[in-house]
């Protein structure tokens, strides 16, 4: 468990970067894109976002799987999927340049260049996942901390750059994006061991087996991703762009939030993966909960106290009016942090069935609610919806993780006793 820790506090120490300059991001989209166009690149990244899951098609989690487990061949197992995935990714690109102007609406009307840039960037994209996954596996997670760092960077740098010359626009921040993925991949080029990659180590054997677990995992990445693809199309519908690009500024704050028990339940996935004790990994997924839950409700107090003027110093007075939404949104990051360590652990322990029953239950709820709530009561009615749909199936994952976990207290997320977390980190 010591080295579990190790990787632990260094990804810390490494996404508290990542946080501080996605936060710098962030506010250089808002203020200079203004609502109306920050709300049409978000439903851009949403499409290359959602592009993206369908080529790798949950791979990226049974890689992950089958390195910790060792199944497979490491070679083999990486070289099958990744040239598979890297096919794929050349196919919205072409498609998208040789079918004209029939499919623009789905980019919201933008310059053909847009999109051109926007599906070019699935190709590094793919690249750049496959590998960072490819060392979460190994557990090499300095290399995968590192990369994403990497990657962060540059992004920010390219805007400042955009800024400098005043010549920031939807478009160059679009080719930004593309350039942020390219230039990232060469750094993940770099780091990578070409030994466990060739062509003559493609195995159909290897690749339909990742993809039959990969299947049970990309339906739960897909039902992820319409979760926030879903609410904003909602308030598109209804409230028009604009609202999305203040809504955007308002998730910022909980997306913010949940970076950290992101990082926790990204490292937790490759060691309960390879844990061969049962009991090992419950005790750990157990207690990094409740130390999680505690962390993550003492942040959002503060936050949620001073959310009006850090909207206002951040953003501008443009996104003060989101503060209450903001508000609401965190409180529903507290459940979100929790669901998001025991959806890995259902997955590092072979048992994504968990995860799906959880995401369907979100969709549906968000849907249901989307169309009465954000209809008549606006952002503050998203942000509601928003709550209700993490909150009802958390408390569905809550019931499937005490039966896993063989947990007989009557309280799952308060932290009972230090000595009792000492006790693992010793083992």
């Amino acid at each position: 468990m010591r080295e579990f820790i190790k990787d632990l506090s260094n990804s810390i120490l490494w996404k508290i970067l990542n946080i501080i300059f996605s936060l710098l991001t962030g506010i250089l989209l808002a203020r200079l894109l203004g609502p109306e166009d920050r709300g049409i690149y978000a439903l851009i990244i949403l499409n290359i976002t959602f592009l993206s899951l369908i080529i790798n098609f949950g791979t990226t989690e049974s890689i992950i799987f089958f390195i910790g487990k060792n199944k497979h061949n490491i070679s083999k197992n990486f070289s099958s999927i990744f040239l598979f995935t890297l096919f794929l990714s050349f196919v919205p690109i072409i498609f998208f340049s040789i079918s004209g102007d029939k499919f623009n609406f789905l980019f919201y009307g933008v310059d053909k260049a847009v999109i051109i840039y926007a599906t070019l960037s699935i190709i590094p994209l793919t690249i750049n996942t496959q590998i960072r996954h490819y060392f979460l596996g190994l557990k090499m997670i300095n290399n995968y901390n590192i990369l994403v760092f990497t990657e962060v960077f540059i992004g920010l740098l390219n805007l400042i750059v955009l800024f400098y010359f005043n010549i920031f626009s939807l478009t160059n921040v679009v080719i930004c994006f593309f350039l942020m993925h390219l230039i990232s991949s060469l750094f993940h080029f770099y780091f990578f061991n070409f030994k466990h990659l060739s062509l003559y180590k493609f195995s159909f054997h290897h690749l339909i087996d990742n993809l039959k677990l990969g299947a049970k995992y990309f339906l739960i990445g897909q039902s992820g991703f319409w979760q926030n693809r879903l609410l904003l199309l909602f308030i598109a519908s209804f409230l028009g762009n604009k609202s999305v690009g203040l809504f955007t500024v308002a998730m910022s704050f909980s997306n913010f939030l949940l970076q950290i028990p992101n990082q926790i339940s990204l490292i937790l996935y490759p060691y309960i993966s390879n844990f061969k004790n049962e009991n090992d990994s419950n005790e750990l997924t157990y207690k990094t909960v409740s130390l999680t839950f505690i962390f993550i409700s003492i942040i959002s107090f503060f936050i949620i106290i001073l959310m009006k003027p850090i909207i206002n110093i951040l953003y501008g007075y443009d996104y003060l009016e989101m503060y209450q939404v903001a508000r609401i949104l965190i409180i529903s990051s507290l459940f979100s942090s929790v669901s998001s360590i025991l959806l890995n652990y259902f997955g590092g322990i072979g048992k994504p069935n968990y995860n799906l029953i959880y995401s369907i239950c979100n969709i549906l709820i968000l849907i249901i609610f989307s169309i009465f709530l954000i209809k008549y009561f606006d952002l503050i009615g998203a942000s509601i919806t928003r709550f209700i749909s993490i909150f009802i199936p958390f408390i569905v994952l809550i019931y499937f993780a005490k039966n896993n976990l063989k947990i007989k207290k009557t309280s799952f997320l308060l932290f009972n006793s230090i000595d009792d977390f000492k006790k693992i980190i010793n083992k």
